[in-house]
């Protein structure tokens, strides 16, 4: 029929969003992944959420990684990028990642009429790229950290629009992709106090993070964002801005882990 045919739907352990890709809207796709007790009924509820607003493909990803993707603990956050990319696999090129702690509001078609004309959609954090980012992650993108301003925010690594036909997308999801092959992506913590020495290293891992002791740990996927934002002149949305906010006025809703008071999580 006329809205796609061989839908797949839903299970617990499995991706929806199996379809013929017949007209362009079918090239746009919702992917999330929801792993362990604490995040799956978080999938679970956008899941459901997604379904009132949008009827075209989704990928969510409930009790499993995508195809070849290291855990959350061998790489964090690494799972996002392979999501992705098992999206682009399947054929589709204007895609959307959330993270689980979103709901959707309002009908999603303009969120992605922007993300095509844009080339992409960023959601302004509020941490300092020039804190919180490594040594490792700034020789990948050719900075020193004298370049970057002092100002300068990172991305929210938890929601995420490329358009794969346009340069701008494509270039940013590359760059993604790129970063996760290279394992940086992963969240440091620092070891000591803001301009101890001991601060350039990871309490958890001892991996080194920065030369400069005032860095305060390198904040993965976020950071990386940050540095391709400074890299190819993006920008992000910040506030009560129109795609996904802590304000109630956008599509999603970002909710944080919120035990339920913005809908009833299945347990």
């Amino acid at each position: 029929d006329g809205t796609g045919t061989s839908v797949e739907n839903a299970v617990r352990g499995g991706v929806k969003g199996e379809r013929a890709l017949e007209k362009p809207s079918d090239r746009r796709v919702v992917i999330s992944v929801g792993v362990g007790k604490r995040y799956e009924p978080y999938v679970r509820r956008l899941h459901r959420t997604v379904d009132q607003f949008w009827s075209g493909p989704t990928m969510f990803y409930d009790g499993r990684y995508p195809e070849g993707s290291p855990t959350h603990e061998e790489v964090n956050y690494g799972f996002k990028a392979y999501a992705v990319r098992e999206a682009v696999a399947r054929g589709y090129t204007c895609l959307l990642y959330c993270d689980s702690c979103v709901v959707a509001r309002s009908p999603l078609e303009p969120l992605f009429d922007h993300i095509q004309k844009v080339g992409y959609v960023l959601i302004g954090d509020s941490h300092r790229v020039r804190d919180w980012t490594s040594d490792a992650a700034l020789r990948w993108t050719g900075f020193r950290r004298s370049d970057i301003p002092p100002d300068r925010t990172s991305a929210a690594g938890g929601f995420v629009g490329m358009d794969l036909l346009h340069s701008t997308g494509k270039l940013l999801c590359d760059s993604w992709l790129d970063a996760v092959e290279k394992k940086l992506t992963g969240v440091l913590w620092a070891n000591g106090p803001i301009g101890d020495r001991a601060s350039s290293c990871s309490f958890h891992t001892g991996e080194f993070i920065a030369e400069d002791p005032t860095v305060q740990g390198h904040m993965g996927d976020e950071a990386i964002l940050g540095l391709l934002m400074l890299k190819y002149g993006l920008r992000a949305e910040h506030g009560s801005n129109p795609w996904c906010s802590q304000f109630e006025n956008g599509v999603f809703l970002s909710t944080g882990y919120d035990d339920g008071k913005y809908g009833a999580l299945d347990r």
